[in-house]
């Protein structure tokens, strides 16, 4: 879905390390579809790839003090990260519910002006019956009385006793026409009042959402304003996660959606999904985005897999919901990883406890590690 996490790197330039990091994997590092082994916690910096290890370049040490900053600096953003994504779930449900309402709403008084038609209709009719039938005993005046009169006296009578049924069965059914226009008014009424309650919901989840994005905003422009070595350390703050949540995903987290036993194979697509996902690498985020120039994470995930023959849900929790729960042990590239409670951003693993998404407002799609401690859980594709 929507999310605006990790924000750091993106305002940091982190892009462009993402796609050294990714290109390798290609060219003969780490398999993308067929790694058996999930990445290993460690207390120190996570290791981004197999072949990332190859570089002979070895960063140095951040400074210890631009290291304290970035570290007070990645718990505010992540904690503002993580309120916005709430509020970005809320206003979404907030506007499918004034939707919803607004749709019923319309229906139902569609339905009561199509009955009030009917019952004007009806009595028109009923009232032209019953003058009808006051004439037809008037034989100087009326042709059908006029011949009634030279039937026999039995004639006659069956006459008037299938006048009286029709008259009868006209104001029976004019009667439960009424009956149902008056429920349906009190349906419409009800259905309108909820329409208002959803809409005005909505207002006001579009008015939180906007202050934390602004909010969020600043905060950003207060990350880029750092110096280098401060930015230098929150970039690898950002690419190595938490050592902690590592760790606790090995022992076996369970907080998490628990994995199936024995889980299907990683579908023959995840590859097509991954390197559809890398070439997007670089492209901004965009709420709502399914490019083909910007993304949200979600949107990314799902054009992702189309390109690989499958089709996915549009938003996050829905991806959650339609994939196979598996654990953190079953994990393979290609496989989701999802954040948030509700589960408010997905990922695409592509091995070495690292993902491809696309995190937020400002910033682009690039490679993240897994290991934040709002995890929700994983899910393996299934064929559509």
């Amino acid at each position: 879905m929507y999310r605006n996490r990790h924000a750091l790197r993106g305002a940091l330039g982190g892009v462009v390390l993402a796609a050294t990091v990714l290109l390798p994997v290609i060219a003969g590092g780490e398999p993308l579809a067929s790694s058996t082994t999930p990445p290993q916690a460690s207390t120190g910096p996570m290791p981004t790839t197999t072949a990332a290890s190859t570089d002979p370049a070895t960063p140095a040490p951040p400074d210890p003090s631009a290291l304290q900053t970035a570290s007070g600096l990645l718990d505010e953003i992540r904690s503002s990260s993580s309120d916005l994504d709430q509020l970005e779930s809320q206003y979404l449900l907030a506007t499918q519910e004034a939707f919803r309402a607004l749709q019923e709403s319309e229906s139902a008084q569609s339905q009561l002006a199509t009955t009030a038609s009917k019952v004007r209709r009806l009595t028109t009719t009923s009232s032209a019956t019953v003058v009808g039938l006051y004439m037809s005993n008037k034989i100087q005046e009326n042709s059908l009385s006029q011949f009634l009169s030279t039937q026999d006296a039995a004639g006659r009578q069956t006459a008037n006793v299938y006048g009286a049924l029709v008259s009868k069965n006209l104001a029976v059914e004019l009667a439960t026409l009424t009956q149902l226009r008056a429920d349906q008014q009190n349906l419409a009424s009800l259905a309108s009042s909820e329409a208002k309650v959803a809409t005005a919901a909505q207002a006001r989840a579009q008015s939180a959402l906007s202050a934390a994005q602004a909010n969020e905003a600043q905060l950003l422009s207060f990350v880029s304003s750092q110096s280098d070595p401060v930015k230098a350390a929150l970039n690898q703050l950002e690419l190595q996660g938490n050592a902690s949540e590592a760790q606790l995903l090995q022992a076996g987290d369970p907080t998490l959606r628990a994995g199936v036993a024995n889980p299907p194979p990683v579908l023959p697509g995840a590859q097509v999904a991954i390197l559809f996902a890398l070439a997007q690498v670089g492209k901004p985020y965009l709420w709502g985005g399914s490019g083909p120039d910007a993304f949200d994470c979600s949107g990314l995930v799902q054009q992702a897999w189309k390109v690989a023959g499958v089709a996915l849900p549009r938003v996050a929790i829905d991806q959650f919901n339609a994939t196979i729960p598996i654990s953190f042990q079953d994990l393979q590239p290609g496989d989701l990883v999802f954040f948030e409670n509700p589960v408010g951003h997905v990922g695409i693993y592509v091995g070495n406890g690292q993902m491809i998404d696309a995190p937020f407002t400002g910033a682009q799609v690039r490679l993240d590690s897994i290991f934040w401690n709002n995890i929700a859980g994983f899910g393996r594709v299934k064929a559509s």
